[in-house]
This record gives C-alpha cells, structure tokens and sequence, in this order.
C-alpha cells in the first residue's frame, strides 16, 4: 500500500496488513461478496465485530444485532475469530442462514450458514501451514492484489481516517513504556506509536 499524504507517517504505522494488505478487501469484498467501493451500496446492514472498516464501502456497520435488522441478516465479518466472537456473530444470523468471514478457521453446525476465512498472506497464491493447519491457494486470492491499491485510494480521499495515535517517544525504550501502559490499562481508543 503507498501512503498519501494522508494519513500523518505516525497513523500510516499503526496499519496492520489488514488493511494496508489485503485482508479487509478479501473478506468485504471477495468472501462476503460486497460491491467494490464506488460501483453501488449493498444497501443492508453488515455487523462488523471487532471494527469498523466496513464503512470505507458506505455501509452501516451495527453492534447490535439481531434486534437493529428484524432477523434478516445475511452477512456478518468478524474481525477477532476467536473467544466468544464467533458464537456472537453465528448467533446473529438468522435461521434462513447467511454467510460469516472470519479472519481464522472457524467452523459451524448449521448448513445454511457459510464459514469463510481470510489471510492476506494468500495474496501470493501460494499454500502454507499455519501451525499445524494447511491453507490452500485459491486462484481468487491472486485477485486481492488490487486491494491495497484501493485503500491508498480510499485513505488519500479520506473515505477511511486512521485511528488516533500517541507517541511514546524515546527509541526503544518508549516501546518499554507503551508496553507498561497497555498492561496498565492506560491505552484507550488510540494507537501507540
């Protein structure tokens, strides 16, 4: 992903690959099938848990669930995948089934909901293990490469806007610090940098 002139140099480090890769584009767009920015609105409610990404596409994104849509959810993308994040969000879909992007494998009981997962690191095409589980290459993931480009677009047009940021300072010791201020709980709604 090149970086514009927004966000500062400071925002553009707290970029995960998730969204300087290719793993939100995979999952919104590839696993989820949204609409790609700027072609048309999926037009309905799609849960995001664990972010907010999703409104880079001019979708709502809701955390409460199954009350706020009247039972009709189909497609929810969960951002953690693990603890009770995937019951939550399995949980959200209604018994006509729908489909869930997880970033880590999760699997479920009921046929009529879809379980996908996604990597960036399949961006390659390549297989590769992850821990003891294999994942395979799928051609469609050689499509993803367009996904970074989109959210250079995205934050240059400041359609995305970058989480606050805190500089710790000092070198390496200020990565000491913003260690000791995480475990001290004294990080909220911001990045350390």
């Amino acid at each position: 992903m090149g970086i514009p002139e927004n966000p500062s140099d400071e925002q553009a480090a707290t970029f995960g690959v998730g969204i300087s890769g290719a793993t939100v584009g995979q999952a919104l767009y590839q696993s989820l099938g949204l609409p790609l920015q700027g072609r048309k609105n999926y037009g309905a409610t799609l849960p995001v848990y664990g972010g907010s990404t999703a409104r880079q596409s001019g979708h709502p994104v809701r955390y409460t669930i199954r009350n706020y849509t009247n039972n009709e959810l189909t497609l929810t993308f969960d951002t953690i995948s693990e603890g009770s994040s995937p019951e939550i969000c399995y949980d959200a879909i209604p018994s006509k089934g729908g489909n869930i992007s997880y970033l880590l494998p999760v699997t479920h009981s009921r046929d009529n909901v879809k379980s996908t997962s996604t990597l960036a690191c399949t961006i390659t095409g390549e297989g590769f293990n992850m821990g003891p589980t294999p994942v395979l290459p799928r051609a469609e993931d050689l499509e993803s490469i367009m996904f970074p480009w989109l959210a250079t677009k995205l934050f240059a047009e400041k359609q995305i806007i970058a989480h606050p940021t805190k500089a710790c300072g000092g070198g390496l010791r200020g990565v000491f610090d913003g260690i000791r201020q995480v475990r001290e709980a004294n990080v909220s709604r911001k990045k350390l940098v």
